[in-house]
């Protein structure tokens, strides 16, 4: 008798992974907007629609002084760009970013400064959400799990999640299957927390500024650092494409824990 694995409904779990991730992003966004407005922070969050808009600057007085603390030479060009950030139209920052560059033969190095600034263009503290957006997501997931044993994201696609006998499981194996599951995004949190820097203060402008002085940003890692979370993205793909490659019926995850993720009967 021929045994016919479960599909693996990689175009609805990718959808509904999507929608997690804004839905989630949103809720961080409501939480975290009336403290942003109430007081002189700055805060940038994970997961999200964001809508950017820049100019250059020219006539900004601290640029000559920012140009002499990145240690420009004649040979760099210097720029000052201001950016305003929205997300999901509720959530506003403004950035400033100065940049240096200069030809190399047919390869064009640049070092940028960015910091957060308040509406009259003077520095603020930042705080990066991020990391604690990462850490907390799988968690927020888990919790919509054992409860409805299905996220939003896999309510809107029609799928849900329950063990392998059918059975509702509880709070600390969804936990376990969510953490399991976003390992990857997990370590990249933690290791920010430990290693990055998540609260930028004006007053360490020199200090950045002197990090910066040793390394030379080609525009191709420029775009890198500016798509944080497709990235991700793609490191969790690649987390799981042998797993998907090889299909037993179950992500590993879902093996070890003995979870079923199925469509809606």
């Amino acid at each position: 008798m021929t045994t016919i694995d479960p599909p693996r409904l990689i175009l609805c779990r990718s959808i509904a992974f999507i929608i997690d991730i804004l839905f989630v992003g949103l809720i961080f966004v409501l939480l975290v907007t009336p403290v942003k407005n109430i007081t002189e922070l700055s805060f940038s969050v994970s997961g999200g629609i964001y809508t950017k808009r820049c100019g250059t600057v020219t006539d900004l007085k601290e640029s000559s002084y920012i140009a002499d603390l990145m240690k420009a030479d004649s040979r760099e060009t210097f720029t000052a760009y201001y950016c305003q950030i929205t997300t999901f139209g509720l959530l506003e920052n403004h950035y400033l970013t100065f940049q240096l560059s200069k030809k190399d033969g047919n390869r064009t190095q640049s070092k940028s400064l960015g910091f957060a600034v308040g509406k009259n263009l003077k520095p603020v503290k930042h705080i990066d959400l991020s990391p604690f957006f990462l850490l907390l997501f799988p968690l927020i997931l888990a919790l919509m799990t054992a409860r409805w044993h299905r996220t939003f994201g896999k309510l809107v696609m029609k799928i849900e999640v329950k063990g392998n006998a059918d059975e509702k499981k509880g709070i600390v194996m969804s936990i376990a299957r969510e953490y399991l599951k976003f390992a990857p995004i997990v370590i990249i949190a933690l290791g920010t927390l430990v290693g990055g820097q998540v609260v930028v203060d004006p007053s360490d402008l020199p200090e950045l500024v002197e990090t910066l002085g040793a390394i030379s940003l080609d525009n191709q890692m420029l775009l890198i650092s500016l798509f944080f979370v497709p990235i991700l993205a793609v490191i969790i793909f690649i987390f799981y494409l042998v797993d998907l490659i090889r299909w037993k019926g179950a992500m590993f995850y879902d093996r070890i824990l003995k979870f079923r993720v199925g469509r809606e009967i």
